[in-house]
């Protein structure tokens, strides 16, 4: 529907295209490592938790962030899974580890919603002192890869799903250990090329085919997904386009997925049965897709100040989906009685914001491809803490006895002429509105 006639709306007719999983691009920037200074992110340790710090647990998703006057690491929490989602749990005490643990793998993979999404920590060859300035971390901004743009072969190295491991993994009874091809489980470790696994794609379907010539789809029930770590889908590991770009060293006959950090773009395959992990778009009368925007990725400079904590100084990057739509600022979790912080894991709670976006031109603005954005609240909150009376007390306040309170015989009706509030005929609505929660329609 096209509003832009005003009371003769028009119509235009599509086509849709849906398809069981989809394709993202993620194209590669650079920080260093020294930018990054106290930005948490999250990391997966496997079997190594042994030497990662003491206590550490196995196959377990911890949060981190590098301290640069420490010189190190230094891990915060752990991540919790159950039936009710997964969450993350302070550590009783921060961990310090030193770079030096990742150095064997490349680097450190990650993923941090204050830097976008993916994340990867180039510590290839990283010597002692760290000079932080030099390390380069790689943050990826991400696009939906339409069929016409699907490339035509792609490898995988870790995590490769096929139709048969994912039928075999989902089955009733199955001890399959995930539902990938056996070999790429959470592997990291140099690979030969006889255990690479290739795919291509379709673009008439818009879907990714195995070397079985079977679609990646995943074709579980949700009740079988219940209560598994899948029910919000399947994705691969990093595929990409050029097999020797992803060789360890030249001339060795194997391949590292830490190499396919240093490419500018790479792809993950993510297919489940929810509507976010599949592909679904328009064609019009011309049979071409129409393609929408994706959220803008802009970056905002915080603030010094104590108010903005460990972030103080620090750039980070936010979503803007469209009006009233900006995501990727940090949180916390608070209890709705004291106001105080607590663990998100704990009982009753809410997840609110680290700290709020101040409304001035210098230093409530985000920037994209050169562009500088104004951002100011739509709605605000005020929490207050809990102080003990005797507070009150020493500050001289005392409890007003008498007072009256309102009833509804004191509401005023703005378009009675009688009111004291009165603004106005009340108009008469007969077209389609131009203006809807602030936005312009037409």
């Amino acid at each position: 529907m096209d509003y832009g006639n005003g009371n003769s709306p028009t119509r235009t007719a599509y086509t849709v295209l849906k398809a069981g999983g989809k394709l993202m691009k993620y194209t590669r920037h650079v920080r260093t490592l020294k930018e990054i200074d106290q930005i948490r992110f999250t990391t997966w340790i496997g079997t190594e938790a042994s030497t990662f710090f003491a206590g550490a647990q196995s196959n377990t998703q911890y949060e981190l962030n590098w301290d640069d006057a420490a010189g190190n690491f230094k891990v915060t929490g752990q991540m919790s899974c159950g039936n009710n989602g997964c969450n993350t749990q302070a550590l009783p005490s921060p961990q310090t580890v030193d770079a030096s643990f990742w150095a064997s793998r490349g680097g450190i993979q990650g993923w941090s919603q204050q830097l976008g999404g993916e994340v990867f920590v180039n510590l290839q060859g990283v010597g002692s002192p760290l000079d932080s300035s030099l390390v380069q971390v790689a943050y990826r901004s991400q696009d939906l890869v339409y069929p016409s743009q699907l490339p035509a072969g792609l490898h995988c190295l870790r995590d490769c799903p096929t139709a048969a491991s994912m039928a075999a993994f989902f089955a009733q009874g199955s001890l399959a250990p995930a539902p990938f091809v056996a070999s790429t489980v959470n592997n990291f470790q140099p690979t030969l090329a006889a255990n690479v696994v290739d795919y291509s794609s379709d673009a008439a379907t818009a879907l990714l085919i195995d070397g079985a010539a079977a679609p990646v789809v995943l074709n579980a029930s949700r009740d079988a997904l219940d209560g598994s770590q899948y029910r919000n889908g399947v994705r691969t590991g990093k595929l990409f386009v050029n097999l020797s770009d992803a060789e360890c060293d030249v001339g060795s006959g194997t391949y590292c997925e830490w190499r396919v950090n240093s490419l500018d773009v790479y792809y993950q395959w993510e297919t489940g049965v929810q509507p976010y992990n599949q592909f679904a778009a328009v064609k019009d009368a011309n049979g071409q897709f129409v393609s929408f925007d994706a959220p803008l990725q802009v970056n905002f400079a915080v603030p010094q100040g104590p108010a903005y904590g460990q972030y103080a100084g620090q750039s980070i990057v936010l979503q803007y989906g469209g009006f009233g739509d900006l995501w990727g600022l940090p949180g916390i979790c608070v209890s709705p009685t004291t106001n105080q912080e607590v663990p998100c894991d704990g009982g009753e709670v809410r997840y609110v914001p680290s700290f709020v976006i101040p409304a001035n031109s210098t230093q409530g603005v985000v920037t994209a491809n050169g562009t500088t954005y104004l951002v100011k609240w739509l709605d605000r909150e005020i929490r207050f803490a809990r102080k003990n009376l005797s507070v009150c007390d020493t500050a001289g306040l005392t409890v007003p006895s008498g007072s009256t309170l309102p009833t509804a015989a004191d509401l005023a009706n703005p378009s009675d002429p009688a009111s004291p509030i009165y603004i106005g005929v009340r108009p008469t609505v007969t077209a389609t509105p131009r203006v809807i929660q602030g936005e312009v329609k037409y």
